[in-house]
């Protein structure tokens, strides 16, 4: 797992990652609000969201090489509240060939890997603009 310290608040930090994944035609298929979800059993958290998003089409491609695969896809991005401002918590290739029949170097985890290093430089870029 791969994490990046970033000054933006979680809320923005979900924004910038929806809009980012929308224009690169991912489907947002569930965001969770752990803070929210902790306030109405009356606990609390710091800020925590959760997304959980993909493209069918790739994600085939590494379930049909090896269908456990599909424990981890779609795929999630956590983001949670620090002092300084927010981490970024995303899946590393390693942690996909490590666990799976799926190499480092497949098409569909380079891409995924790709697209978490675009969108740390948006989210880099966002925060620089603040």
């Amino acid at each position: 797992m791969k994490q990046f310290a970033l000054s933006l608040s979680v809320a923005e930090v979900a924004e910038v990652c929806r809009q980012f994944l929308k224009d690169k035609g991912f489907s947002m298929f569930c965001e969770i609000d752990h803070q929210h979800n902790a306030s109405q059993v009356g606990m609390t958290m710091p800020a925590a969201r959760t997304l959980i998003f993909g493209k069918p089409e790739a994600g085939t491609k590494l379930m049909q090489q090896d269908i456990r695969v599909s424990f981890d896809l779609p795929l999630r991005l956590a983001i949670a509240e620090v002092e300084a401002g927010s981490v970024l918590l995303q899946p590393s290739a390693k942690d996909f060939s490590g666990r799976y029949d799926v190499a480092e170097n497949h098409p569909v985890i380079e891409a995924v890997m790709g697209l978490f290093d675009a969108l740390q430089s948006e989210l880099s870029q966002q925060a620089d603009a603040r």
